[in-house]
Parts: structure tokens; C-alpha cells; sequence
């Protein structure tokens, strides 16, 4: 049996609750594992189900849970079914009334493990206590309030991860998306076609805006430019004409920008005050930027630094790379760096959502600002490999275009002062402890 035991101080009845969700599920399952897509998943009572496709090699599985021995605000059982090969027990401890102890245990049939397969359940645990934690942390900051949330660009591994935390804390969110659907929790538009029915807009506390399309992908060639910068412009040119005209306005408007409206700032250190920067981002992140200050009520614009998850941007991408010891430090690598785990990121929208004396542009990033060799070096440490190669910055250019200069080789210290001035915390501003949490 594997179990594992954290302290939380939040009360038993809160931290049950948010364990019973659907969503916590989700938000629980840790980076690495190989889960493709949750099929269902139900809120956690006796007898409910949940489903999931798991990736075997070549092989995608179903597998079924079932919960039983379901105690409200004590305790819960889910096995694996139809045939038990495993049982996650979880139990809580109340210490007092504004704190508890949360015991997780794994027992499996089978007890011979491979060591590698031990290390695994052991991370995965340690990783779901710690989010758990957090996240925990991060909800009972704030007014325990249901909020109907808006959100449109959910389908990136960014905004995927912030409906599912926000469906966990306890609020309605209902997706903008592309397809017609008959799901109970979205909204239908199209910007191509001018597309959205200001009536399904009404009634909304707060709008969530991260439609773009992704930057680094590809090389900017002319039309991959044009679709970087119309695929901002035309949803949320839509959006904001439409919230406007709603009867009842959301109070705030969430808006994702980018560091890249800096420009390339050399070895200078800079925060929210800093002007515009030269660049084709600088001018796609203020044009961007321009479009939802139209809006007429509160308005926060994120400026998004380096964002770390395995599952997506930066480290999806160089992760293969650095495990077989060919990482590489791109240029001389003496260009500053800022970056942001996703749960961090997540943390600081909530945090900007709730505190409603926040608006204009925020930055996004740790206060940890360090070189990009430094970053490189920090994850080969992590992984036990070398990193000794480095790609000259005239290969980047010829490349990847401007994007080498403006992104990969670009030099931006930003630092949040706007979150420091409002006291926000950061459960990861030391990077060494984010690949802890991230990686295994």
C-alpha cells in the first residue's frame, strides 16, 4: 500500500467538498501520466462513475472507476471495475475548525512493483497532495462566492487547465466555442462569420478572453503573421462589440496579452510601466491589448511570460530533446528569461479576478528572472542530463525567421509588480522546485 498524508488549513467540510467535485478529478492528474481524455466523470458520490482513455503503447484504454464507501466530509473509496485491481482511499481529519488532515492511500493486488513503478505512484501522490494543497490555498484566499464565468480560447493546454480549476473551486463556466454542439455548458460563435448572439451573453460575472493562435509553432512567414494577428483582432474586436451591448455587463474582463509588448529590453529589467517595444509582437500584443480596453468596465490584461507545463508550450516542445541529454542552449544564452508554472498562472488570474481594485496591463511572471542558460542548465540538473550543445543564434534566424529574434532570442525581464504591490503569492517562483512538481 502506498498513502501519503498532508495538512491543509482549510476546514474539512470545504476541502470535502471541492474533492467531491468532478473537475477536482482532473485537476488532480498529474502532468506526466498518460491519460488522453476523460469520457465522463461524475460528482463524487456512492455509486458514481468515471471513465477515462488511457494511452498503452500503441493501445488506447477505457478505464472505469466506481466510488463507494462515500462518508460526507469523512471519507471515500474508488475502485477500479469491472475487476478491482487497485483501491484509492481517501479520509479527512479535522485538526480544527479551520484546518485538516488529508490521507491518501493506494493499494493494488498485485504487490511486486518495479521500482521504476513505485518512484511513479509515489510523485503521483506527492503531486496530487501538493496541488491539492495550493489550490486549496488559493480558493479559501478569497470570498466563497459561485461565479458564472465566461471563457473563450479553452481548447489550449492554458485554458483547459483554467476551466478545470475553476469548475473545481465551485464555478460556472460556459466555453465560447467553434462547433455546434448540443453540450449544456457552451456557447456557439464565429468570428470568421461575425457570429455571436448578444443574448447568450447576459448574466456573466466575469468574461475570460485567450483566443489566439499559437506563436511559436511554426516559422512567421506573411501569412502566418496575418492569421497570428487576425485570429486576435477579429474574436475579440466580436467579443468586446457584443459584451457592450449587453443589458447586464460582466463586472471585469480577463484579457491574455504576452511580455513580448516589451520588446526586446537587453539586460534592462522592466514592469508594467515600461512603454511599447519594437517588434511585430510588441505590435500584435498592443493592437491586441487596444481591442479590449474597449470595453467599458474593468479590464485586466495578462501579460503572459514563459509559461511551464509538460503538457504544452516551451518544455513539450524541448522536454524530448533534454531526456536523451540533447538539450541545447539557443545562442550565447546569456538573454533574460521570465516565466510563470500554469498553476501559478492560474493562481494569479484568480487573483486578479477577485481583487476588483486590479485593472490594466499585469505581468504574468515570476519575480525569479534569470538567464536562458541558466534555465537550461536548471533543467538538465533535474532530468540528470548534459546539456552541452548550443544552436547558433544565425541557424535560429535562418529558421524560424523573426521569431528567432523576437522570441526565442529575445531578452525580457518583467517583473510583476502590479501582483507583488497586491500581495499576490507564488507557490513556485524557485524553478528548481517547479520541475519538482512537474516533472517526475
Amino acid at each position: 500500500m502506498f498513502s501519503s498524508t498532508t495538512t491543509i488549513p482549510v476546514s474539512c467540510k470545504k476541502a470535502f467538498k471541492w474533492l467531491s467535485r468532478a473537475e477536482s478529478f482532473r485537476r488532480l492528474e498529474p502532468p506526466w501520466e498518460n491519460m488522453i481524455r476523460f469520457q465522463s466523470c461524475e460528482p463524487l458520490k456512492e455509486g458514481s462513475r468515471i471513465t477515462f482513455s488511457y494511452h498503452l503503447g500503441p493501445l488506447v484504454l477505457p478505464w472505469r472507476l466506481k466510488v463507494s464507501e462515500y462518508k460526507q466530509n469523512e471519507s471515500f473509496t474508488v475502485e477500479q471495475i469491472p475487476f478491482t485491481q487497485w483501491s484509492y482511499h481517501c479520509r479527512l481529519k479535522p485538526l480544527d475548525d479551520d484546518s485538516c488532515e488529508i490521507t491518501e492511500e493506494l493499494d493494488f493486488q498485485k504487490r511486486s512493483f518495479k521500482h521504476s513503478t513505485e518512484k511513479k505512484i509515489t510523485s503521483a501522490l506527492h503531486y496530487r497532495q501538493e496541488t491539492m494543497k495550493n489550490d486549496l490555498l488559493c480558493i479559501n484566499r478569497y470570498p466563497d462566492k459561485q461565479l458564472r464565468i465566461l471563457i473563450a480560447g479553452s481548447n489550449g493546454f492554458i485554458g483547459s487547465e483554467i476551466v478545470t480549476f475553476l469548475r473545481a473551486a465551485g464555478h460556472k463556466v460556459i466555453r465560447l466555442i467553434r462547433k455546434k454542439t448540443h453540450q449544456h455548458d457552451v456557447i456557439f460563435w464565429n468570428p470568421n462569420q461575425n457570429h455571436l448572439n448578444t443574448k447568450d451573453l447576459e448574466g456573466f460575472d466575469a468574461v475570460i478572453n485567450l483566443c489566439g493562435e499559437n506563436i511559436a509553432d511554426h516559422p512567421w512567414t506573411k501569412r502566418k503573421k496575418e492569421r497570428i494577428l487576425t485570429s486576435r483582432l477579429q474574436s475579440t474586436n466580436l467579443l468586446i462589440e457584443k459584451l457592450n451591448q449587453c443589458t447586464t455587463k460582466p463586472p471585469v474582463l480577463l484579457n491574455a496579452s504576452a511580455i513580448g509588448y516589451y520588446g526586446n529590453c537587453q539586460d534592462q529589467h522592466i514592469d508594467e510601466k515600461q512603454p511599447q517595444g519594437k517588434g511585430f509582437l510588441a505590435d500584435v500584443c498592443s493592437r491586441w491589448e487596444e481591442a479590449a480596453m474597449n470595453f467599458s468596465n474593468r479590464t485586466v490584461l495578462m501579460r503572459f511570460g514563459m509559461v511551464l507545463n509538460p503538457k504544452g508550450g516551451i518544455l513539450k516542445k524541448t522536454l524530448p530533446s533534454f531526456n536523451i541529454g540533447l538539450g541545447a542552449i539557443l545562442g550565447q544564452g546569456d538573454h533574460l528569461i521570465s516565466w510563470i508554472s500554469t498553476d501559478d498562472l492560474i493562481y494569479q488570474l484568480y487573483h486578479c479576478l477577485m481583487q476588483e481594485h486590479i485593472s490594466g496591463p499585469v505581468n504574468f511572471a515570476t519575480p525569479d528572472i534569470m538567464s536562458h542558460k541558466q534555465f537550461c542548465n536548471t533543467l538538465a540538473k533535474h532530468l540528470h542530463r548534459p546539456c552541452r550543445l548550443k544552436v547558433p543564434a544565425g541557424l535560429l534566424r535562418i529558421l524560424f525567421k523573426d521569431l528567432a529574434d523576437e522570441v526565442l532570442l529575445a531578452s525580457i525581464a518583467a517583473k510583476p509588480q502590479k501582483l507583488l504591490d497586491s500581495k499576490a503569492e507564488f507557490a513556485y517562483s524557485d524553478l528548481e522546485k517547479t520541475f519538482a512538481h512537474l516533472l517526475k
